[in-house]
Protein backbone atom coordinates (compact mmCIF):
# COMPACT_ATOMS: atom_id res chain seq x y z
CA UNK A 1 0.00 0.00 0.00
CA UNK A 2 1.52 3.05 -0.98
CA UNK A 3 1.90 6.40 1.49
CA UNK A 4 -1.41 7.73 -0.80
CA UNK A 5 -3.14 5.09 0.03
CA UNK A 6 -2.66 4.96 3.72
CA UNK A 7 -3.16 8.59 3.71
CA UNK A 8 -6.73 8.22 2.59
CA UNK A 9 -7.74 4.86 4.06
CA UNK A 10 -6.81 7.44 7.31
CA UNK A 11 -8.83 9.94 6.23
CA UNK A 12 -12.01 7.81 5.53
CA UNK A 13 -11.39 5.74 8.28
CA UNK A 14 -11.50 9.32 10.65
CA UNK A 15 -14.97 10.36 9.03
CA UNK A 16 -16.36 6.58 10.02
CA UNK A 17 -15.03 7.29 13.79
CA UNK A 18 -18.34 8.65 15.08
CA UNK A 19 -20.22 6.18 16.53
CA UNK A 20 -23.07 5.39 13.79
CA UNK A 21 -21.55 2.73 12.65
CA UNK A 22 -21.37 0.25 9.37
CA UNK A 23 -21.99 2.31 5.79
CA UNK A 24 -21.90 5.74 7.61
CA UNK A 25 -18.35 7.74 7.10
CA UNK A 26 -18.23 11.98 6.27
CA UNK A 27 -15.89 10.81 3.39
CA UNK A 28 -18.06 12.32 0.64
CA UNK A 29 -14.81 12.29 -2.42
CA UNK A 30 -16.06 16.14 -3.13
CA UNK A 31 -13.16 18.33 -4.08
CA UNK A 32 -10.42 15.52 -4.71
CA UNK A 33 -7.64 16.15 -7.10
CA UNK A 34 -7.54 14.20 -10.32
CA UNK A 35 -4.32 12.00 -8.30
CA UNK A 36 -6.57 11.68 -5.32
CA UNK A 37 -9.41 10.19 -7.80
CA UNK A 38 -7.07 7.56 -8.64
CA UNK A 39 -6.00 6.30 -5.49
CA UNK A 40 -9.67 6.68 -4.25
CA UNK A 41 -9.97 4.55 -7.42
CA UNK A 42 -7.35 2.16 -6.15
CA UNK A 43 -8.82 1.88 -3.11
CA UNK A 44 -11.85 1.19 -4.38
CA UNK A 45 -10.40 -1.54 -6.63
CA UNK A 46 -8.73 -3.24 -3.97
CA UNK A 47 -11.65 -4.13 -1.90
CA UNK A 48 -11.01 -1.68 0.82
CA UNK A 49 -13.09 1.09 0.13
CA UNK A 50 -16.84 1.12 -1.32
CA UNK A 51 -19.40 3.66 -1.93
CA UNK A 52 -22.35 2.85 0.89
CA UNK A 53 -25.11 4.91 -1.57
CA UNK A 54 -23.98 3.23 -4.49
CA UNK A 55 -27.39 2.04 -6.37
CA UNK A 56 -29.14 4.75 -3.90
CA UNK A 57 -30.87 7.32 -7.05
CA UNK A 58 -30.07 11.06 -5.85
CA UNK A 59 -28.22 10.31 -3.19
CA UNK A 60 -24.00 12.04 -2.88
CA UNK A 61 -21.82 9.36 -2.40
CA UNK A 62 -20.42 7.85 1.02
CA UNK A 63 -17.02 6.22 1.40
CA UNK A 64 -16.52 3.65 3.54
CA UNK A 65 -13.83 1.04 4.48
CA UNK A 66 -14.71 -2.81 4.47
CA UNK A 67 -13.63 -5.30 7.01
CA UNK A 68 -10.94 -5.96 4.68
CA UNK A 69 -8.79 -2.60 5.14
CA UNK A 70 -6.24 -2.39 7.60
CA UNK A 71 -7.39 -0.34 10.79
CA UNK A 72 -5.12 3.06 10.93
CA UNK A 73 -6.37 4.64 13.52
CA UNK A 74 -7.49 3.58 17.15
Amino acid sequence: MTQLQKAMLKDIQEGENDGLGMGYSEFDGAGLTPIEKGVLGSLIAAGYVYNSFEGQEGCEPMYCTTHKAPRLID
